[in-house]
């Protein structure tokens, strides 16, 4: 009776085969004018606490900066810009290196402000009855500084 069981698991198995745990997909290969990344690549420019200013982690000078933006500017599909002033970076910096980039016509959808959520504190209301009401507001998709 066991040798009778035996052929008939050695039948399935014959049959169906060993079921791997994997998952297989075919991916086309990308063509001569698909060779580049997947998406754009994206440039951070950062402010250090002194003023210093870092493309891509380059030191750069604020007359480099003007350059480098202008190429930026010209790069299409445009690849995100994500503007990293450091914590203790000056208020006045910030707003001129801001300026800089707003002269040059970036600050459009691909401008990102990064890592502020580590700056962001929220104050919690003695009671939640003080609160105010929530609110909905029209945002334009682009960012508009006047």
């Amino acid at each position: 009776m066991a040798g009778i069981f035996a052929i008939a698991a050695a039948l399935v198995l014959l049959t169906y085969g060993i079921t791997p745990h994997l998952l297989t997909v075919a991916f086309p290969l990308p063509g001569p004018h698909e060779a580049g990344p997947l998406s754009p690549p994206v440039n951070r420019l950062i402010i250090r606490e002194n003023g210093a200013l870092l493309w891509n982690g380059e030191p750069v000078s604020d007359r480099d900066l003007a350059l480098i933006l202008d190429q930026h500017a010209q790069i299409e599909p445009r690849p995100a810009l994500l503007f990293t002033p450091d914590a203790k970076a000056s208020y006045a910096r910030v707003l001129e290196v801001l300026g800089m980039v707003r002269s040059k016509d970036l600050v459009d959808r691909c401008f990102r402000f990064s890592e502020i959520s580590r700056y962001r504190h929220y104050d919690r209301p003695a009671t939640f009855d003080t609160h105010a009401p929530a609110h909905s507001e029209n945002c334009s998709p682009l960012l508009k500084l006047d």
